[in-house]
């Protein structure tokens, strides 16, 4: 029985469980205030993944990029509006492309660019 594509069009994703697997990584994260309106956050992830039981044994665990990093900086020139750009790079990581089979591949690096602005509006009356 074929199964449904997934919302994004692509084969739907079934979690199987890989036994036993090492995860070792470091993480880092700067919130540094560049001016009174304007501050910068960035994010970065160094990961190394294995699996140690199972007939991937030795392989990567499945959607676990080596390298990850975020950046984004906030304006706030006023309580009642900011705005915000955020730059996301995920690194190459692997994927099972047909779950039945069992066979995997490398996805490419992906690079996402998200923008944003809030405006806050107060009304007040009085009687």
């Amino acid at each position: 029985m074929d199964e449904p594509p997934s919302t994004i069009g692509g084969p739907s994703t079934t979690y199987v469980s890989v036994g036993r697997a090492k995860v070792r990584g470091i993480e880092a994260t700067i919130d540094l205030p560049l001016t009174r309106t304007l501050r910068l956050n960035a994010t970065g992830t160094l990961a190394d993944s294995e699996q140690l039981t199972g007939t991937s044994a030795g392989q990567a665990l499945d959607d676990i990029p080596r390298q990850q990093a975020s950046a984004s900086p906030d304006w706030k020139p006023a309580d009642r509006f900011s705005a915000s750009v955020r730059a996301v790079y995920r690194g190459e990581d692997a994927v099972t492309e047909a779950q039945s089979s069992g066979d995997k591949h490398r996805r490419l690096v992906v690079r996402t660019l998200d923008g944003g602005g809030w405006f806050t509006l107060s009304l007040a009356a009085g009687f």
